[in-house]
């Protein structure tokens, strides 16, 4: 009976003490047999869950931490890390081991400076960006060294300074570009140091044959600064038409003052008749809504700006009626000069961008030669005559043609001066003469054409029926409309072209710089223009204004009637015809000249 109850007994202690010892076993982990270990690091807790067997690892980023001058690392704990059996907690031992921060300042090509941060003792990383592409069109850099030499830091190596400051230092050499010289199909390459001008290694001279010889190259020989090539251009000698087309005269029609009913009248005829004018134009005289009425008629094609000074104030010479008069004398002064015939440029270029203006008409159609001295108040002391060239040295500098006064037929070679007849002192012929019964208009049309001259038109207002009334009535509408009629049948015979003032001065001006040249190879014609871009009398051509097409006469094969060429990236097909003076045919050519003295190629090929 007695060790029965010591079985119950002890059944009942196993049955209390079964649980206890269960939740013993678990204890310091879960079913899974995960463990939470947790790491202090200067008073921040950072837990972790790391599987049974596993060695614990803290995060990288919470063994080290900044300040804004030092830099903090974990350097050891309270007691060794070791696979996890349990929860655990590890503590850092030193979390205030102090290195100094200092700032590495790069100062990197362009002047862009990186800031990169660096700790005590440690040598500095530079950024990227110190080894760019340091290729210059004249020379080649490559990184050589840091200046100073890269130390890492410490106080006594800053001399106390928070901070260091780097410059790469590279080294340069010449850059040196491949020049190839193209010599009827054979290549010469030659190697050229950056802004060096190229020379061909073989005489190109040499190698021309028959009435081919070698007149230049396909592009203006520059200094070196990319890679180039230059092909040989061998032809023989063509003609440049005096005019375009290779009509026998030219008419340019003239409107002075800006005289708007006239030129809407005018602009309808121009199209019903195929002709082109120009509007001389007072500057001051416009306004905003002016501007924009006359962008609108020049939008139609007809019709074309240019300059008739900024108020219309007389300059007179020394020889015109107007010099008697002493206001108008004291206008001559380099004040008024500057204000008449500069400004007025500059404003109506800015009234109507896109157009430049390159010819001039003076008020009173004339130009002072001399001037006189400013006094105190800046007004023309008529007792100090300047021998300083006058209005019209200005003109002459700041234009490429001058219309003034002189009556006649204009030379279609004016010399590069102020004489009568010359670029600066064009001859005109006035409508107002013809309606006082000086002379005839049809006459003026018919002489143009037979002797092959410029007929620059001078006008202001054309009165009647449809034109208004404004300004000085120079002409009637009907006699208006016969000269038209007249001038549009000859330029439909292509006898005569109507251009306006620019269009003439450009192509003039170009035909007397240029020089044509003609080849054939393989049953196909080149035709090539040279320009050279500075004028007899010191002026650049620039290629942005001076780039209207010269007609080239070349002469092609006798089976040849109909070509076509490329022209502004448009087919133009042209009829072959016959020179009654040499009974050889020809063709005729519109080539827009290139930059100054290359050789622009156009290819003709025969139709049939």
């Amino acid at each position: 009976m007695k060790n029965l109850k010591k079985r119950v007994a002890l059944a009942l202690c196993l049955a209390l003490l079964l649980p206890c010892l269960s939740l013993l076993s678990s204890c310091g982990t879960t079913d899974d047999g995960i463990y939470t270990v947790t790491f202090s690091i200067n008073g921040e807790k950072t837990k972790v869950e790391v599987a049974r067997g596993e060695i614990p690892v803290c995060p990288e980023e919470k063994l080290s931490w900044e300040t804004s001058e030092h830099f903090y690392k974990v350097t050891g704990w309270d007691k060794e890390i070791v696979p996890a059996e349990r929860n655990a907690t590890y503590t850092a031992t030193v979390g205030e081991y102090g290195l100094t921060i200092y700032d590495a300042r790069f100062v990197l090509p362009g002047d862009r400076v990186v800031s990169v941060k660096v700790h005590e003792g440690e040598l500095p990383t530079p950024p990227e960006g110190y080894e760019t592409d340091l290729t210059k069109t004249d020379k080649v850099g490559a990184f050589s060294r840091w200046e100073p030499e890269l130390v890492a830091p410490t106080a006594e190596n800053t001399e106390g300074k928070k901070y260091m400051i780097y410059t790469p230092v590279y080294t340069y050499s010449t850059r040196y570009y491949s020049v190839t010289f193209d010599v009827r199909g054979t290549k010469h390459k030659v190697s050229v140091a950056a802004n060096a001008v190229p020379a061909c290694p073989v005489d190109p001279t040499e190698y021309g044959a028959g009435p081919d010889q070698f007149v230049g190259w396909d592009k203006t020989v520059v200094p070196a600064k990319e890679d180039a090539v230059y092909t040989a251009w061998y032809g023989s000698a063509a003609e440049i038409f005096s005019v375009k087309d290779g009509a026998r005269g030219i008419l340019t029609m003239t409107y002075d003052d800006g005289l708007y009913d006239t030129a809407v009248w005018v602009n309808q005829k121009n199209k019903q008749y195929g002709l082109n004018g120009s509007c001389m134009l007072v500057a001051n005289k416009l306004n905003a809504d002016s501007v924009r009425q006359w962008k609108t008629l020049f939008a139609d094609g007809t019709l074309e700006p240019e300059c008739h000074s900024m108020t219309h104030a007389t300059l007179p010479a020394e020889w015109s009626k107007h010099y008697q008069d002493q206001d108008k004398r004291a206008n001559n002064n380099q004040t008024t000069y500057k204000y008449e015939l500069v400004d007025s440029k500059a404003k109506l270029q800015e009234f109507f961008p896109g157009r430049e203006i390159v010819c001039f008409a003076p008020g009173d159609n004339t130009l002072s030669t001399a001037s006189f001295a400013l006094d105190e108040n800046g007004k023309a002391d008529l007792s100090r005559p300047l021998n300083d060239g006058g209005a019209q040295a200005v003109a002459d500098a700041t234009y490429y043609a001058v219309r003034q006064g002189r009556y006649g037929i204009q030379s279609l070679d004016p010399a590069p001066n102020a004489e009568i007849g010359g670029w600066y002192n064009l001859q005109i012929q006035w409508f107002r003469e013809w309606m006082n019964g000086n002379a005839n208009g049809l006459t003026w049309l018919d002489e143009t054409v037979g002797g092959g001259g410029w007929l620059i038109v001078m006008c202001h207002a054309i009165y009647g029926e449809g034109a208004g009334s404004s300004g000085s009535k120079d002409l009637t509408t009907a006699d208006a409309d016969r000269f038209f009629a007249r001038a549009g049948s000859y330029v439909a015979s292509v006898d005569l072209w109507c251009a306006t003032f620019g269009e003439a001065t450009r192509y003039l001006r170009e035909r007397q710089s240029a020089t044509a040249y003609r080849t054939m190879r393989n049953k196909v014609l080149y035709v090539g223009l040279k320009l050279d871009r500075t004028t007899t009398d010191g002026k650049p051509l620039e290629e942005s204004v001076f780039n209207y097409p010269l007609t080239v006469k070349a002469h092609v094969p006798s089976t040849w009637h109909t070509a076509s060429y490329e022209l502004n990236g448009k087919t133009v097909t042209t009829s072959v015809f016959t020179d009654p003076a040499d009974g050889q045919k020809y063709v005729a050519v519109n080539v827009i000249p290139g930059a100054d003295g290359a050789i622009v190629t156009t290819a003709v090929t025969m139709v049939d």
